[in-house]
């Protein structure tokens, strides 16, 4: 959970999809964050997410052969 902004949440599924969360602490609501570049169908294994700025993360897909690391510094608008 970040702080700045606060309480903003970022969670991966088994299936390669990324959700982000703002205001968790009050009326989450998950919003569904796609990149036709994420492996489809790899497991995301980690996102890390600069705790002072939630913008700033990075997301880890296991898979075999695919590309692995994903970063964004705009909640997940455009991905290197």
């Amino acid at each position: 959970v970040s702080t700045e902004p606060a309480n903003t949440v970022y969670f991966g599924t088994n299936r390669g999809s990324l959700f982000r969360v703002r205001n968790a602490h009050q009326n989450p609501e998950a919003v569904r964050l796609t990149n036709p570049n994420f492996p489809r169908f790899a497991n995301i294994s980690c996102v890390a997410v600069d705790p002072r700025n939630a913008n700033r993360l990075m997301v880890v897909f296991s898979s075999y052969n695919v590309n692995s690391l994903f970063y964004s510094e705009d909640a997940g608008a455009t991905w290197t």
